[in-house]
């Protein structure tokens, strides 16, 4: 059934780069709505009581990727997902 995924599509490290950069500098920068919607999860998941590290990590590469003019990212949602992650005391500088 997965025979036919290209490798590089794979995570094979225990870290989230190889997930944020699929999520954000492919699928959100080929498609507004899709960084909209992965800004909304990201938002909302970052307020999540439990891990929310890959949630910080992605927030701030789409703002990251956002403001270098990478992707359309909604000005409303990227206040929002910026808001919630500077409530929570990320610093998106210290995670780049």
């Amino acid at each position: 059934m997965f025979e036919g995924i290209d490798k590089k599509w794979l995570i094979s490290s225990p870290d989230a780069t190889p997930l944020t950069k699929l999520l954000v500098d492919t699928l959100a920068t080929n498609d507004s709505a899709v960084a909209g919607g992965i800004a909304i999860r990201a938002a909302n998941g970052v307020t999540d009581p439990g891990d929310h590290s890959l949630y910080a990590v992605v927030g701030c590469r789409l703002i990251a990727n956002a403001n270098a003019g990478n992707l359309k990212l909604d000005p409303q949602l990227e206040s929002l997902l910026s808001t919630q992650l500077h409530q929570i005391k990320i610093d998106c500088k210290q995670l780049s």
